[in-house]
C-alpha cells in the first residue's frame, strides 16, 4: 500500500480536549504549530518546500490542506501566512468540520539543507526573499497556475526564446547562452506586417507604414541576421509517425497505408531574418526585420517586432 501523501519525518501536532470547528481557530493553531515546526527544522539544519495541514475530525475523517513554497524555507510567519491566504479561497461548502476537529497536524516534506544565516547590523538585503514570499502569498491566494514567471529557452527566434511557466512549478531551466544583445523593451506577441521603403533593396529603411500610419525614419542600424533552425533543414513536418506496413496473410489483399500529407521541405533560407533598429523623427525606436532575401524563391517582406522606447 502506497499512501497518497508520504509519511513525513518532520511534523508537529496539537490535540484538543474539546473539539474546535471555527476556521479562525484552525489558523491560529497552525500559526502556533509553525513556530514548533520551525524549531525542529532548524535543529536538523533543513528547510521544507511543501507543507501539509491535516485536520482530524471526531468522526475519523481527515481534511488535508497542502501548499508549496517557491524556495526552501522554515520561516514560521511565512508558513502561517500561506495557509491563511489559502484558507481565504475555501468556502463554507469546502470547509466542513463536521462535529468538530480534535487534532491538528502540520507536516513538512520536500526537505533540503538550509543553513542558518547571521544578519549583521550593517547588512543590506537584496529583496529576493521578500519577492519569494510575495510570489508564495499570491500563489496560495490565487492558485499555483495564476502566478507566472519568464523562463529562457534555447532558440534564436525572439518570440520563442522565452515562455511563461508557473512560479511554483518544477521545470528544468534552460539557460540562454546567447551573448548580451540589444533587445527591445516590449516585444509584440506576433510580428506585424509593415511596408518599408529603402533606397536600395538591401539598404537601410527610410520610411515605414504600420497600421495605416506613416513613420519617417531618420536613423537606422543593422542588419543583425538571425537564421532559422538549421537542424530542421531538408526535413518535413510530421503530423503523425510513419506507419509500419503490415505483412498480409496468404490470400489476403494488402491494406493501403494511411494518408500521409506531402508537406514541403523546410528551407532555412526562407526563414532568415535581418533585424534593424530604426528611429523616427519623434525619437521612437522600432525593431523591424526583413524575412527572406532579395533574389530568392520568395519575395521578402518586412515586419515590426518590438519597441525600444
Amino acid at each position: 500500500m502506497v499512501p497518497r501523501l508520504p509519511v513525513s519525518e518532520h511534523f508537529v501536532e496539537r490535540k484538543f480536549p474539546e473539539p474546535i470547528s471555527q476556521l479562525d481557530d484552525v489558523l491560529l493553531t497552525a500559526r502556533d504549530l509553525a513556530q514548533d515546526l520551525a524549531r525542529h527544522l532548524e535543529e536538523d539544519g533543513v528547510g521544507a518546500q511543501a507543507f501539509h495541514l491535516f485536520l482530524y475530525r471526531v468522526d475519523h475523517k481527515v481534511m488535508t490542506l497542502s501548499l508549496n513554497a517557491g524556495r526552501v524555507t522554515r520561516d514560521p510567519l511565512h508558513i502561517a501566512n500561506m495557509f491563511k491566504h489559502r484558507a481565504e479561497r475555501l468556502s463554507e461548502e469546502n470547509y466542513d468540520p463536521g462535529f468538530g476537529i480534535d487534532v491538528v497536524r502540520l507536516a513538512a516534506s520536500s526537505l533540503d539543507r538550509l543553513d542558518a544565516t547571521q544578519l549583521g547590523a550593517f547588512s543590506i538585503g537584496s529583496g529576493a526573499d521578500m519577492l519569494d514570499q510575495l510570489t508564495d502569498r499570491l500563489a496560495s491566494r490565487l492558485g499555483a497556475i495564476a502566478v507566472l514567471k519568464t523562463e529562457l529557452i534555447k532558440s534564436h527566434v525572439p518570440e520563442r526564446a522565452a515562455r511563461l511557466v508557473p512560479v511554483l512549478g518544477r521545470y528544468q531551466k534552460m539557460a540562454n547562452e546567447e551573448p548580451d544583445l540589444e533587445r527591445p523593451l516590449r516585444l509584440l506577441p506576433m510580428p506585424e506586417l509593415v511596408a518599408i521603403n529603402a533606397e536600395v533593396p538591401d539598404g537601410l529603411p527610410a520610411s515605414m507604414i504600420w497600421r495605416r500610419q506613416q513613420y519617417r525614419l531618420v536613423k537606422a542600424a543593422g542588419p543583425e541576421r538571425l537564421s532559422a533552425e538549421w537542424w530542421r533543414r531538408r526535413e518535413k513536418l510530421k503530423l503523425a509517425p510513419d506507419p509500419k506496413p503490415e505483412k498480409p496473410e496468404p490470400g489476403e489483399i494488402p491494406k493501403p497505408l494511411p494518408y500521409q500529407p506531402d508537406l514541403p521541405l523546410f528551407d532555412p533560407v526562407t526563414g532568415m531574418r535581418d533585424y534593424y533598429v530604426v528611429e523616427d523623427r519623434d525619437g521612437h525606436r522600432f525593431w523591424v526585420f526583413r524575412l527572406g532575401l532579395y533574389g530568392g524563391p520568395v519575395h521578402p517582406s518586412w515586419y515590426l517586432h518590438g519597441f525600444f522606447a
